[in-house]
């Protein structure tokens, strides 16, 4: 797999998209990433990763690698193409990400993309947009996942170190993410889960079986002795202690003794059933007598009763029978009765209507002649009241209409006393109008100027905190110089330290005679003597902090560039909008402030500040005048408006009153003929009732001028007085009329009725057993106390034939007969007694049948319970045994090791094997990489551990003895040998670009240069090495470099070509 081109945008540190490509780079075979801490170099690594994989390696999460700088809506982009088997191909990720919601408030999820494609041609053509489906063709490209890629094609020495130096189990775990031995650790697993399952089995069957037994006691627990007497000799079986293989022979023998206890207690329930029958036959008959002798009394005792009530149910019997002859002439005799009061009546009230008609002054025997002349003077009334009532809404009319004219004519002088009033305010708001305008105009221009005053205070604020700001940065500058310089003295007397160490090392070795290694000479006059005390790892951390330092220092002296750029540009921003305010002519007293503010060298003192509010204050006092007449203007021209078009109104409604006066003056006219037209006829109809009706309602005097409102309305109302008492009269006297017709005609209905009624009833009684009115009203009965008495008859009767039978009864006159009857309670008890004793046996038997139902069913079960749980326990034994063998925990594993860690041995031989061919290259063949499969002491797992051989010291040791710059080169050969190894087991892609990250600062000159001389052979087969470090020397031996640069607005990556760099 060879990389071309990588692009990122919003990613990690880099906020812009930056692009490398890879193919400027691969002509040199080696090339360097470069840059400061945290500028972003491993995330370049990161970058690729994502791309592949989805993911980053190490602790860091694909969701967090957005750039916190950049915009909100701008998604973290990759976009990497590379060529893998053959095929060229590009494939682009976002990370999930969040935003601002677009409407309202809170964040909004954004999910991840991909989108791969595949250079085809002569142009790319799309592949997949699918994120799990990319994965999978990338998977079958690549051959291998993120954990082997970044062991195959990123060398983090630091991860290889800890690899060269930790635990054989801790080793273990690496070597299974980078080889597969899934299927050996699947077996481990399998045989692991089928001891776990077989001994859940096994303890389960054990579980049941000691259930079994137990429910089997419990349910036996009901048994007499007697009943399991023949299975044991002993007082009491115990079936917790029957061997297992006893309970096939037991069970038989239990289920025998259990039927026969079953089947003597089902003889006895029979004979106690049998007893019980014959006690419940002689209760029956016992109580059947004495229920026949208690009959007989009671019949005997109401006979008595009966026959002492005889003489009166005959009395009653007669006057039933009187009683229901005259119900038959009820109606007849009621008839005569209700006619003769009705005729009465008639008489009476005929009588009182003549009286009340001579009181009136009527002739009552020529009452039927009025009616005709009474009918015709009611019909002369109506049609008089309904001219009346015309009348009188006419004068209503009348009067409403002359009060109309009346406000009409008010209505139409006050408005024209608003019409001069609404002239007068015009005429005064115009002069306001004139008078506003000049001041009204300059609100523009003093809001402007506000705005500038305002601007201008924000901006002195800022000049004041920048300064702040700048001071605070030269402070900060000043102690970073100073932690410098002594992080480089620290860093000076350690590396003097260990240059004095070595020189005493190797003065050891000096001999007279022979040469020097280092200067060539045969005479030592000064060899050093006394070896200084120094540790690899304080250096390194001492270059780490010099670094940093260096980074820190250069941080603030950027914070100081942009703190006095920031408050130049501040303070001349301010001079320019002094000089704009000063140009525009403003009052002489704000002339004289701006004047001396420009006349200031400094303007970021609280005097300036002052100064500032001042004017602003000013400023602000003549906008608020200037806006005041502007709103005041407004209101000013308003309001000429609206009085314009209110005086407009006002006319509008004068003219509308003088039309609605001579309206209503025409219709008073009108109304004026109709009502003396209307009073007119209600004269002549007056005189015609008054002349023709026999009421007696007499001609009443009016006045005949009618013109006048106030005579025309009392002329209407005397004409409604008199035509109410008239109507009221005349009511009257037909009131009379017609009772007296009415009541003779029904006084005469009421005799013939009465008539009639009396001869039907003497035809009745002619043939009836009564023979005059008066016995009939004497034998006639209510309808209750003839039911009555028919029911006490009838009931007397009844209960007579009853009891007569009852002693009539045969079985009654057998009980009767009975000289010494049984006694009912004694036979009652007698029969409970035995019904009781049928009850127990009948428990007893059930208990016995269900005892031996159940006992036998759960000894059946305990049999196959046992015969089940016997391979179990074989089984179990075998497999334990198995997979204590793979797990490495049994004693026959001598080495102790898991079966995956058997395989993974053998790959890490090879990978010691492919090591040792770079280390020996390294180091100039001084150190050799051991593989260790020798028994770990206290019983911990072996089988992967590692050692290093001395060649010059013929000694073996642990890699912990090594020094940093040995630790250095033993753990990047141990990176490319399983780089080289992992390749060999995968089958995956030659990877023709690998990084190897940092490290390089530990190693000495020859040592830098041996592992340059390694990297540089990787480049056999075309591949290309990235080196990522910080390292200076290696910018001087590498031409070709990738330099990544921070900034407050993000990273940005530079590419130094090798001409460039000559």
């Amino acid at each position: 797999m060879r990389l071309h081109h990588l692009s990122v945008e919003a990613f990690g540190p880099f906020v812009a998209r930056q692009e490398i490509d890879f193919d400027d780079v691969s002509g040199a075979g080696v090339f360097l990433v470069h840059g400061p801490t945290g500028a972003g170099k491993t995330s370049l690594l990161d970058a690729i990763c994502f791309a592949l994989f989805s993911d980053v390696p190490g602790d860091r999460q694909a969701r967090g690698l957005r750039s916190e700088l950049a915009e909100p809506d701008c998604p973290p982009r990759v976009r990497l193409e590379f060529t893998a088997a053959g095929r060229r191909l590009r494939v682009e990720r976002t990370a999930e990400f969040t935003r601002p919601k677009r409407r309202g408030t809170g964040q909004v999820r954004v999910q991840s993309t991909v989108t791969l494609s595949e250079f085809a041609g002569s142009q790319w053509r799309p592949v997949s947009t699918r994120i799990d489906e990319a994965a999978e063709v990338l998977q079958d490209l690549l051959g291998m996942g993120l954990n082997q890629f970044r062991r195959v094609a990123l060398l983090p020495q630091g991860d290889f170190a800890a690899f060269l130096h930790t635990t054989p189990e801790a080793r273990r775990a690496l070597l299974e993410r980078l080889f597969d031995v899934e299927r050996f650790t699947t077996l481990e697993s399998w045989f692991a889960e089928r001891r776990r399952t077989l001994t859940q089995q096994v303890a389960a069957a054990q579980q049941a079986l000691h259930h079994q037994i137990a429910t089997l006691t419990d349910v036996l627990a009901t048994a007499p002795p007697a009943a399991l007497a023949p299975l044991s000799d002993a007082d009491e079986l115990a079936f917790a202690a029957v061997p297992v293989g006893e309970w096939a022979g037991l069970v038989p023998r239990l289920e025998v003794a259990l039927s026969a206890w079953a089947g003597d207690e089902f003889g006895a329930f029979q004979r106690a059933e049998t007893q019980e029958q014959a006690a419940g036959a002689r209760r029956d008959e016992a109580e059947r007598i004495a229920g026949l002798r208690a009959r007989a009394r009671v019949a005997s005792d109401a006979l008595t009763r009966l026959r002492e009530d005889a003489t009166r149910i005959e009395v009653l019997r007669q006057r039933a029978a009187d009683g229901l002859a005259a119900a038959g002439l009820r109606a007849e005799l009621a008839a005569v009765a209700s006619a003769e009061r009705i005729a009465a009546e008639a008489v009476s009230r005929l009588q009182a209507a003549r009286q009340s008609a001579a009181g009136a002054g009527l002739d009552p025997d020529a009452a039927a002649g009025l009616v005709p002349t009474l009918e015709s003077g009611a019909r002369s009334l109506a049609d008089l009241g309904r001219n009346v009532e015309q009348a009188r809404a006419l004068a209503a009319e009348i009067v409403d209409l002359a009060e109309a004219v009346a406000r009409a004519g008010e209505t139409a002088v006050q408005l024209q006393s608003e019409t001069a009033t609404a002239a007068t305010q015009q005429a005064a708001a115009r002069t306001r109008c004139a008078a506003l305008v000049a001041v009204a105009g300059s609100a523009p221009l003093w809001a402007s100027r506000r705005r500038e005053a305002d601007a201008m205070q924000r901006l002195q604020h800022a000049l004041a905190t920048s300064s702040v700001r700048l001071t605070a940065a030269e402070g900060a500058q000043s102690d970073a110089t100073a932690a410098l310089v002594l992080a480089q003295e620290t860093l000076i007397a350690g590396q003097r330290a260990r240059l004095g160490d070595l020189a005493a090392e190797l003065a050891v070795t000096l001999t007279d005679g022979d040469p020097c290694p280092v200067c060539g000479s045969v005479e030592h006059p000064a060899p050093q003597t006394d070896r200084a005390q120094w540790d690899p790892a304080t250096i390194a951390a001492a270059e780490a902090e010099v670094e940093r330092c260096r980074d820190h220092l250069e941080k603030c002296r950027l914070d100081v560039a942009r703190a006095v750029e920031a408050r130049a540009g501040q303070l001349r921003e301010m001079h320019e909008r002094l000089a704009a305010l000063a140009a525009g002519e403003p009052p002489s007293h704000l002339a004289a402030l701006l004047t001396d503010l420009l006349a200031r060298e400094s303007l970021a003192d609280t005097e300036t500040a002052a100064t500032l509010a001042r004017l602003a204050r000013e400023v602000g006092a003549q906008h608020d005048a200037a806006t005041t007449a502007a709103t005041a203007l407004q209101a000013a021209e308003a309001e000429v408006e609206a009085l314009d078009e209110q005086r407009q109104a006002i006319q509008e409604r004068l003219a509308a009153a003088r039309d609605r006066a001579a309206a209503a003056g025409a219709r008073q006219d009108a109304a004026q003929v109709r009502l003396d037209e209307t009073l007119a006829r209600a004269r002549h109809q007056i005189s015609a009732h008054s002349a023709e009706c026999v009421c007696g309602a007499t001609d009443p005097e009016l006045d005949s001028d009618n013109d006048d409102e106030g005579v025309a309305s009392d002329v209407v109302a005397m004409l409604a007085a008199w035509h109410r008492e008239a109507t009221e009269r005349h009511t009257a006297v037909e009131r009379l009329v017609a009772g007296i017709v009415a009541a003779d005609d029904r006084a005469r209905e009421a005799e013939a009725a009465y008539a009639a009624a009396d001869a039907a009833l003497r035809v009745a009684l002619r043939g009836s057993v009564f023979a005059t009115r008066e016995k009939l009203r004497q034998a006639l009965m209510s309808t209750d106390d003839l039911r009555a008495a028919q029911h006490a008859v009838a009931e007397h009767d009844r209960l007579t034939a009853i009891h007569e039978a009852t002693l009539a009864d045969e079985q009654v006159r057998a009980a009767l007969a009975v000289t010494d009857p049984p006694d009912p309670a004694l036979a009652a008890s007698a029969a409970e007694q035995a019904r009781a004793a049928c009850l127990e046996a009948a428990r007893r038997h059930t208990t016995a049948q269900r005892t031996t139902e159940q006992a036998t069913g759960i000894a059946r079960e305990i049999v196959f319970t046992a015969t089940q749980s016997a391979p179990l326990h074989a089984q179990l034994d075998e497999v334990g045994e198995l997979a204590d063998l793979l797990a490495g925990t049994s004693a026959n594993n001598a080495l102790r090791m898991r079966l995956s860690a058997f395989v993974l041995a053998a790959r890490l031989e090879r990978v010691v094997e492919l090591a040792n061919e770079r280390l020996a290259m390294m180091d100039a063949g001084r150190y050799r990489l051991l593989y260790d499969d020798a028994r770990a002491a206290r019983g911990a797992r072996s089988g992967l551990g590692l050692l290093v051989h001395d060649e010059w010291s013929g000694t073996t040791r642990a890699p912990g003895s090594l020094s940093g710059g040995e630790s250095f080169m033993a753990s990047l050969a141990l990176a490319l040998g399983l780089a080289d190894a992992i390749r060999e087991s995968s089958g995956g892609q030659e990877v023709q670009t690998l990084f190897v990250d940092e490290g390089f600062g530990s190693l000495d000159e020859e040592s830098l240069e041996n592992v340059m001389t390694v990297l540089d052979g990787l480049r056999d087969g075309g591949r290309t090495v990235g080196i990522v470090s910080h390292v200076g020397d290696l910018r001087d031996r590498i031409p070709v470099r990738i330099e990544v640069r921070k900034s407050p607005h993000g990273s940005s990556v530079v590419l130094t070509a090798a001409d460039s760099a000559a």
